[in-house]
């Protein structure tokens, strides 16, 4: 256990605290105090996020005992990539930097190894802070809020920051603390030009809220973020009534606001010509991480704060308009009126977009794949889930009454096969319906021309009885229809005659082509095609004989199954191409550039961990 533990101050860099340490313990060397902190003489420095917080809770004398996550929360640059990192991926942060004994991959996981916005190469410090520390505390520190890329100035005091001979990561040295010295005040410090005031003390200020204000903010996932920022660029007039981004007004007002100079400076350039960049990722489908200042470029553009970006609610996107909607229910009253109040939106699995369900208390029930375009779209459907009880019992109503299986139809806006259908569904019920004395009457009569007529000629089938006596036949139909099957005879059904194909013959034939056919898929790689039924049926050229007679074809279809790629087969042969293009440029990738290359999505990425793994390894 360490004999004592220097208190951290406000805004304190914990390498600083670790620093002071040093300091006052009078170790000989910086090993000596690696050792104490950390029980290894092995461990590094790090000045944004460091690691083995664990290692150092245990040592941590009893009265200054610190929490990891206050230590972690008021202390290091963690706050600053918190809000900008989905959960999962802020609790493995936490993780790596409690680990006892490594902490490996904290880089990795912020994304800072594959952003181009570098870390500060050196320390910097206000020299009104260290004056104000020297007198407060009596003596000066780090403040983690001077050491973030892109920060120019104190938020305190709007001077300059001064860069210190204390340099970071691989140009510092990797097992030293080196405390913050008071220095002598200098003659060329400067106040901030007042043309760069602007950018440059929001941006410090914003920073310093990020570091030490944004605690209380509850987590928001990538999603919840690209959606925000969708809608406020909408505000500004920036997307279609459907949805989509003007990607290039985007970026021509985002370099004007900014100028590309100031982006140049911040690492964040913007290529006019691409469309591929990191202010086009933000509002994109999330699939990786942004660095913290691409999400603070893009909310002053969009005339927020950090904070009210983060933390105002934003109204949640409406597809289908706003409640209520109409129901579409012909066969009811309220037909076309706005009834229906409740709409739970699903997404659709292959395309994404929305799909809203609208129920009605009348039973009917229909679902509308959106985002609506135009008013009218309110009145339309995609499919009917529901007929409902109102609807049913009109179609008994009209069944009973007399009307065809074409008029019946056309007065509920369906298909006459759907009224066939749900009439057979119904039988039972229609068979409970009280039936009038007159219409008793008239199936008595009926009944008794089909009797006659089937008599009449024992030989002759149901088809062409019905054409002989149309109207006592669908009479049956509709209002006695068990009685018209049970006394109607058999269907002589026609020999099938034979389409003259050999299907042995051309069976034998194809399943000979199969495999220079899946071959020829393998070699293509630009793009690359997985292999299925109908890319095999393509490059045979009889795709739909294989997609609607392979039931024909025992030969090509046993070949065919056992060639076939699941998306996971086509995952890994996509990544081993993509590794074996890395190796044949003599570069080693890492995991997200082989996924990026092979263009897995996560999902699947999950599914081939083991692959992905081995083939890395390799």
């Amino acid at each position: 256990m360490l004999p004592f533990f220097p208190t951290p101050y406000h805004d304190e860099l914990l390498y600083s605290v670790f620093a002071r340490y040093h300091l006052r313990s009078a170790n000989v060397s910086f090993r000596a105090t690696l050792n104490d902190l950390f029980g290894s003489p092995n461990a590094c420095a790090v000045v944004t996020l460091p690691v083995r917080l664990a290692a150092l809770e245990e040592r941590l004398p009893s009265r200054t005992a610190l929490p990891i996550m206050q230590l972690i929360r008021d202390h290091t640059g963690f706050p600053f990539y918190r809000p900008f990192l989905a959960r999962k991926r802020a609790e493995k942060v936490v993780m790596q930097m409690s680990d006892p004994k490594s902490g490996s991959g904290v880089c990795n996981t912020i994304g800072q190894m594959a952003s181009r916005v570098p870390e500060v190469s050196a320390l910097r410090f206000c020299s009104k802070c260290i004056e104000e520390d020297e007198k407060e505390f009596g003596e000066p520190y780090w403040h983690r809020s001077h050491q973030v890329f892109g920060v120019r100035l104190c938020h305190r005091h709007g001077q300059w920051l001064i860069e210190s001979p204390v340099k970071t990561g691989s140009l510092g040295t990797k097992h030293a603390f080196i405390a913050l010295e008071p220095i002598e005040p200098e003659s060329d410090l400067r106040e901030a030009d007042k043309s760069l005031q602007g950018h440059d003390k929001w941006l410090a200020a914003e920073v310093h809220w990020l570091l030490n204000k944004s605690h209380d903010l509850p987590a928001l996932e990538l999603e919840s973020l690209r959606l925000r920022y969708r809608y406020y660029l909408s505000q500004m007039g920036l997307t279609s009534f459907h949805g989509n981004v003007a990607c290039r007004e985007l970026m021509a007002r985002f370099t004007e606001f900014y100028t590309e100079e100031f982006l140049e400076d911040l690492h964040c350039p913007l290529t006019a010509c691409s469309s591929d960049n990191w202010l086009l990722d933000l509002i994109r489908k999330t699939r990786c991480v942004s660095h913290p200042l691409h999400h603070l470029l893009l909310s002053r553009f969009l005339g927020l704060t950090v904070q009210k970006f983060l933390s105002e609610e934003v109204p949640q996107p409406q597809p289908f308009g706003r409640c209520p909607w109409p129901c579409l229910n012909r066969a009811a009253a309220h037909f076309r009126k706005a009834v229906i109040w409740h709409c739970p939106i699903t997404r659709n699995t292959e395309t994404g977009a929305p799909v809203g369900t609208f129920s009605c208390s009348c039973g009917f029930s229909y679902s509308r794949t959106g985002p609506d375009k135009v008013h009218e779209d309110r009145f339309h459907f995609s499919r009917i889930v529901a007929f409902g009880h109102v609807w049913e019992e009109r179609l008994l109503h009209l069944a009973t009454a007399g009307k065809s299986l074409r008029e019946i139809a056309r007065q509920l806006e369906v298909d006459p096969k759907t009224v066939r259908m749900h009439l057979s569904l119904l039988r039972e019920n229609i068979s409970r319906i009280s039936i009038p004395s007159d219409i008793s009457a008239e199936r008595d009569v009926q009944r008794t021309k089909w009797l006659e007529l089937c008599s009449s000629q024992p030989d002759v089938g149901a088809k062409r009885l019905r054409k002989q006596a149309p109207a006592s036949y669908s009479w049956l139909y509709r209002h006695d229809w068990e009685w018209l099957m049970e006394h109607s005879p058999r269907q002589h059904r026609k020999r099938l005659v034979s389409s003259g194909v050999d299907w042995v013959r051309r069976d034998a034939e194809l399943s000979e082509r199969i495999d220079d056919a899946v071959k020829a898929i393998m070699q293509k790689t630009y793009p690359a095609m997985r292999v299925t039924i109908s890319s095999i049926g393509k490059e045979l050229g009889a795709l739909s004989l294989v997609q609607r007679h392979l039931d024909k074809l025992p030969l090509a279809r046993i070949k065919i199954e056992r060639v076939l790629e699941s998306r996971e087969d086509f995952a890994v042969r996509r990544l081993k191409a993509a590794a074996e293009r890395f190796h044949q440029l003599g570069e080693t990738p890492q995991r997200w550039e082989l996924l990026r290359t092979a263009g897995i999505r996560k999902e699947v990425a999950d599914k081939i961990e083991g692959e992905i793994a081995a083939v890395s390894r390799t």
